[in-house]
């Protein structure tokens, strides 16, 4: 990534990165765009997420690597556990770490698929 972030808004619907980012709530609770994304790779987020006791609990991560039947190189599950449980603190944490996690990865560009589980 370069030095600086820019950020673009784009529809639920737009083609994602090839370093996408999907938010997951607590016991894997996906919202309806990464639900779709996880269907088009032959379920390969919740494959993922059983072998690696993924449960989408606050802070918890889980990479998928080439997930098969879609054009994303790198699938990445954040935790959010539930949204009852969210502070102002933990937004900003949670951008924190999403910033990290896509940083990480010294991609040019990437997706935040930012939909509430």
């Amino acid at each position: 990534m370069s030095d600086h972030l820019t950020v673009r808004f784009v529809p639920l619907g737009a083609a994602p990165e090839a370093v996408t980012v999907v938010l997951c709530g607590s016991d894997l609770a996906l919202p309806s765009r990464a639900r779709q994304i996880n269907t088009q790779s032959g379920d390969s987020l919740s494959r993922a997420a059983a072998a690696a006791d993924f449960k989408g609990r606050k802070r918890q991560t889980l990479e998928i690597l080439a997930p098969q039947k879609i054009d994303i190189q790198r699938l990445l599950a954040i935790g959010v556990g539930a949204s009852t449980e969210m502070t102002e603190t933990d937004w900003v944490n949670l951008g924190g770490l999403i910033f990290a996690q896509i940083s990480a990865r010294k991609a040019p560009t990437a997706s935040l698929i930012a939909e509430w589980p």
